[in-house]
């Protein structure tokens, strides 16, 4: 037997037990079953994930419409009536709620949409300006977690290495902010935030896709800082009651 074939032999077996080990180490999300990624680029879906793994069956129904009407101070009276807008967009599950909390002049508008088919996904930046909006301010928002056990963790995130109780990863979202107006006039203006989330898993078949959107009411002048943090304290009721840690 030649001694230096036997070397590189036992070297790639001992490389690859390595490389397994530490797939395995990182949580194995890629690879596990049910596990999931927010993310906020329908065009680059590993740009700026979160990992997590459902509570609900996204897919489903039934399932979505028992999301809580109450969270906190928020409740969730009677649904739109969505069937005309899913058939159109062609979406296999559509739940649109309003919320009201006290003080809140007007109701937030709750979306959560999945479909098999991306083309059922108009990106907000072109799918808001068919619709007669002008988008005038967007990027990227982050919203803290007050709880950080929904959220997969790396061994080596170093606020995990020094015990902080802060959020390791804050959920990250998009936002716009639109109007839509006449002869120069702001009629109505909004903030809209919103993600998406993917199964992540290996074996994942259905390729399904979900988008979670919270939109509200704003001023047509003036700041929208006041309805930007009750969007972002919003969500960071919703995420845990949809998300567990991985």
């Amino acid at each position: 037997m030649n001694p230096f074939r036997e070397f590189n032999r036992m070297l790639g077996l001992f490389l690859f037990a390595l490389v397994l080990i530490i797939l395995l180490a990182m949580s194995g999300s890629f690879f596990s079953r049910g596990v999931y990624f927010i993310y906020t680029n329908l065009s680059n879906p590993g740009d700026n994930q979160v990992f997590v793994r459902t509570k609900m069956d996204l897919g489903n129904s039934e399932s979505v419409g028992k999301f809580p009407r109450e969270m906190g101070d928020w409740k969730g009276p009677d649904d739109f009536s969505v069937s005309a807008v899913k058939e159109s967009l062609g979406a296999d599950v559509m739940l649109l709620r309003p919320y009201i909390r006290p003080g809140l002049y007007r109701p937030l508008e709750f979306l959560i949409m999945q479909s098999k088919d991306r083309s059922s996904f108009h990106p907000p930046e072109v799918c808001y300006p068919a619709l007669g909006y002008q988008i005038e301010e967007e990027g990227n928002e982050a919203v803290p977690i007050p709880s950080a056990s929904w959220v997969e963790g790396s061994p080596w995130d170093p606020q995990l290495r020094t015990g902080s109780e802060e959020p390791a990863r804050p959920v990250p979202t998009r936002k716009l902010v639109i109007t839509k107006g006449a002869d120069g006039e702001v009629k109505e203006r909004k903030v809209v935030l919103y993600f998406y989330v993917k199964e992540s898993s290996f074996w994942a078949r259905s390729g399904a896709i979900t988008m979670i959107r919270v939109s509200g009411a704003v001023p047509a002048n003036g700041s929208y800082e006041g309805m930007l943090s009750i969007e972002k304290d919003f969500i960071a009721e919703v995420v845990p009651r949809l998300f567990e840690a991985r």
